[in-house]
C-alpha cells in the first residue's frame, strides 16, 4: 500500500507538502496540489482514515519513538515515562524504527495521532523535527539538543561519561586504549566517543584505528566484534577497552575469556549504563552509571507540562553520570 512518503518521493517534494496537498491546504499552490493528487491516484493511495478521525483531537496519548525496545535500558526508560504518564492521565504508545532507513514515525506524528512525543531515534533528523515544530507538535528530545519552538530536551551527559572513562583508564596506567562503538548513527554513541577521544588526546594519546571496533549495542555484537579483533591481532592488542554500553561489554568479556585471556589482567573493560546484570557477571563490570529511570521520568514531566500549558518555554535538562569502579579494570601487567 502506497504511503505519503511514496508520493513525496515520486513528486520530488517533502512529506509535509504532500500532507498539505492531500488536506487541500491553502499553504501550497493549486498546481502543486493537482500534481500530487495525480500521483496519489496513480499509486492508488488510500488515506489513513484512523489518523484522520484522530487529527486535531486531544487523545491523552503520548508517543515514544525509539530505534528499538529491547534490553534493560529501555525497560527502565519506559518505566520512568509510564509512571509519570499515569499520574497525568495519559497513555503511552511506543513506535520502534528498527532497521528503517527513514523515520517512518514521522507520519504518525505528522498526522497528530499522539498529542506530543518523546524522541530517541537517530532516524529523526533536524529537518523532521523542524517540520513537526512548525505544526505545533510538542516534542522532547532524549539524545540531542536543538533550539526550536515546541522542542525541549532531556539528555544524559554522555560526553562527560566518556571523559571519566578515559581518565580512569589513563590513571590506571593504560596507554593503548580501544573503543567499541554501538550503532554508528547513534547520537549518544557519538557524544560518548567524542568525550572519550578528546580526553585521551588531551593526555597525549591517540586511539589506534585498529582498536576501534563496531557493534550495535547488543551482547552478541560485542562478542563478535571482540572475537574478530582478537583473532585478527593476536598479542598486538590494546590493554583496555571502553564499550559504548554494558551489553556489548558483557559480550566482549565472553569473547576475551573464550580466547584464553583474562579480564582485567590482560584487558580491562569498561561499560556504560550500569544495568543490573553488570553486578552479577564475573568479573563485575566497571561502568558509567546513568539515571535511565530519571531520564524517562523528567522527559515525560516536561512533555506533559508542555501539553497542559504549565511550561510555556522550551527547556534543556542534562542529567549527570558517575563512574562505578568494580572488578573489570586494573593496572596493565607492565605497570
Amino acid at each position: 500500500m502506497a504511503t505519503i512518503k511514496d508520493i513525496a518521493k515520486k513528486a520530488g517534494v517533502s512529506i509535509s507538502t504532500v500532507s498539505y496537498a492531500l488536506n487541500n491546504s491553502p499553504k501550497i499552490s493549486q498546481k502543486t496540489k493537482e500534481k500530487i493528487w495525480k500521483i496519489a491516484n496513480e499509486l492508488n493511495y488510500q488515506p489513513n482514515t484512523f489518523a484522520r478521525s484522530l487529527k486535531g483531537k486531544k487523545r491523552n496519548l503520548i508517543g515514544l519513538v525509539v530505534h528499538e525496545i529491547r534490553g534493560p535500558y529501555y525497560q527502565e526508560l519506559v518505566r520512568g515515562i509510564q509512571d509519570v504518564a499515569v499520574m497525568y492521565g495519559y497513555n503511552l504508545i511506543i513506535f520502534c524504527e528498527l532497521e528503517n532507513k527513514e523515520a517512518a514515525s514521522v507520519d504518525l506524528l505528522n498526522n497528530k495521532i499522539v498529542d506530543g512525543a518523546l524522541l530517541l531515534s537517530s532516524h529523526i533528523t533536524r529537518e523532521h523535527i523542524e517540520m513537526l515544530s512548525k505544526r505545533d507538535i510538542p516534542l522532547v528530545l532524549m539524545d540531542r539538543k536543538i533550539k526550536m519552538p515546541k522542542v525541549s530536551s532531556v539528555i544524559i551527559n554522555n560526553q562527560k561519561g566518556g571523559k571519566i572513562v578515559a581518565r580512569h583508564l589513563y590513571e590506571l596506567g593504560h596507554r593503548r586504549i580501544g573503543y567499541m562503538h554501538g550503532a554508528l548513527d547513534s547520537m549518544e554513541d557519538k557524544t560518548r566517543f567524542k568525550g572519550f577521544k578528546n580526553e585521551l588526546k588531551n593526555k597525549g594519546i591517540n586511539i589506534d584505528k585498529r582498536d576501534i571496533l563496531n557493534g550495535n549495542f547488543t551482547e552478541e555484537s560485542g562478542y563478535k566484534a571482540m572475537k574478530n579483533y582478537l583473532e585478527k591481532n593476536g598479542n598486538n592488542i590494546a590493554t583496555a577497552f571502553f564499550c559504548a554500553n554494558d551489553e556489548m561489554a558483557i559480550g566482549a568479556i565472553s569473547a576475551i575469556k573464550e580466547f584464553g585471556l583474562n579480564v582485567p589482567q590482560d584487558i580491562s573493560i569498561v561499560g556504560f549504563d550500569n544495568i543490573l546484570l553488570s553486578t552479577y557477571i564475573t568479573p563485575k563490570l566497571t561502568t558509567i552509571k546513568r539515571p535511565v529511570y530519571d531520564l524517562g521520568k523528567f522527559a515525560a514531566y516536561q512533555l506533559l507540562n508542555m501539553l497542559d500549558g504549565k511550561s510555556s518555554e522550551e527547556v534543556s535538562i542534562e542529567l549527570d553520570v558517575e563512574l562505578v569502579i568494580r572488578e573489570s579494570t586494573e593496572k596493565p601487567r607492565n605497570v
